[in-house]
């Protein structure tokens, strides 16, 4: 969270008389000794009475003494307050049989961040997921170090409370501030774990609104992704930096399966490029099988000379299959080289075309995330993911409801 949070929608003062007067006193009075501690401001349970000039300006110049509790909820509020969540938030105020009378998209936030934040939680990191699952596109992935599957406990919320905690020690450390924020969501038989964290301190100019100037220092937000898929026991983990993946790896392996050694952080084979040397062209055959997928071109290759990665030869192309053949070259008689890098290209029958680049020996990098489900199928298939001794049970999204919980 920035260090000063300037939530906008709650420094409009348009906004802040149209919000439900009942609902906005409700959340102010939560918090009633850091309001009444404010230059300015006084109570009033009549809304001809109440001074918004003087809320929207402590709105405004909200810094680090605020409550933590309150700029959480102005935070959901702001980021759910959004005409298009409207009858989301509507199923979840209707499941909890909240018959209150709101009228807004504002208004409905307001009350199940007051009645139900869990629930708003849990929906705000939904939607994140899809956002950063365009934002994140290149995934390493580190299996477990047990050689018996451990199912994954219940995280109920005093488990993400100390995930948070562990997690702030490592971010105040490395220059991340505070404030991580862990939620946890099930799709395709996988736990998400979305990781919203500061990122290193910014400075700007800005222009006051008396034309005067000043300097802006704040710590942007930031998503991250790690995906628990119980049916290989991996942990995939959607960022670049080494101590942040080992962060990662130890919290959620504490606090979920009780051995924060439980993935190995040394790089496993998970992808292999060993079907173009076998197979050639007819490894990227499509069988009805993926009916989704059209065909599949290989349109870049990383190859190691003689095993050497110092003797590196890369071709790019629209087909590179198609210019080895103009050459007279067969890469099935090339074994004696290394295949480090490959990117293919998929044409969906939709007409979508995505690029997956696979890096040995665990990173792939989709063009777009959300096409994960359709073309790994297809990769383990053909036989560029490599098959591990042990598996989970793949459980159904309804069954692994019971990961999560509530103390």
């Amino acid at each position: 969270m920035a260090k000063t949070y300037k939530p906008k929608r709650f420094t409009d003062i348009g906004l802040l008389k149209r919000l439900d007067f009942p609902l906005l006193i409700k959340l102010l009075e939560r918090h009633k000794s850091f309001f009444e501690a404010q230059e300015g401001f006084a109570w009033a349970h009549d809304p001809a009475e109440f001074s918004y000039d003087a809320l929207a300006k402590i709105m405004m110049n909200l810094g680090t003494t605020a409550p933590v509790e309150l700029l959480e909820s102005l935070y959901f509020v702001e980021q759910l307050s959004v005409d298009e969540y409207f009858d989301d938030l509507l199923e979840i105020a209707q499941k909890h049989h909240l018959t209150y009378n709101v009228q807004t998209v504002q208004d409905l936030a307001l009350l199940l961040q007051l009645e139900c934040p869990e629930e708003v939680q849990q929906f705000h990191a939904r939607i994140h997921r899809n956002d950063a699952q365009k934002r994140v596109k290149r995934f390493e992935s580190y299996f477990s170090t047990s050689t018996v599957p451990v199912q994954i406990r219940k995280i109920t919320t005093r488990i993400r409370e100390q995930m948070e905690t562990e997690l702030n020690l490592w971010a105040k450390a490395n220059k991340r501030g505070i404030g991580m924020r862990v939620f946890v969501t099930l799709a395709n038989n996988a736990v998400w774990f979305m990781i919203r964290h500061g990122q290193p301190m910014k400075r700007e100019n800005a222009v006051t609104e008396e034309g005067g100037n000043r300097q802006v220092f704040y710590r942007p937000e930031i998503f991250d992704i790690a995906i628990y898929y119980p049916d290989s026991d991996e942990l995939v983990i959607g960022v670049r930096a080494k101590g942040q993946k080992l962060a990662y790896a130890e919290v959620i392996g504490r606090h979920c399966f009780g051995d924060e050694k439980y993935f190995n952080m040394n790089a496993e084979e998970k992808y292999t490029l060993a079907p173009l040397f076998e197979n050639g062209i007819d490894a990227l055959y499509c069988t009805i099988t993926t009916p989704a997928i059209m065909d599949v071109t290989l349109c870049e290759l990383h190859i190691a000379r003689r095993g050497k990665k110092d003797d590196l030869e890369i071709r790019r192309c629209p087909d590179v299959f198609d210019s080895f053949a103009a050459q007279g070259r067969d890469l099935t008689l090339e074994q004696g080289n290394k295949l480090l890098k490959a990117k293919l290209m998929f044409r969906f029958t939709d007409q979508r075309a995505r690029i997956v680049t696979l890096e040995l020996p665990n990173i792939a990098i989709y063009d777009h995330v959300s096409d994960h489900d359709i073309i790994h199928p297809w990769l383990v298939e053909r036989g560029f993911i490599v098959t591990r001794n042990h598996f989970i049970q793949r459980t159904s999204d309804e069954q692994s409801q019971s990961i999560l919980g509530h103390d």
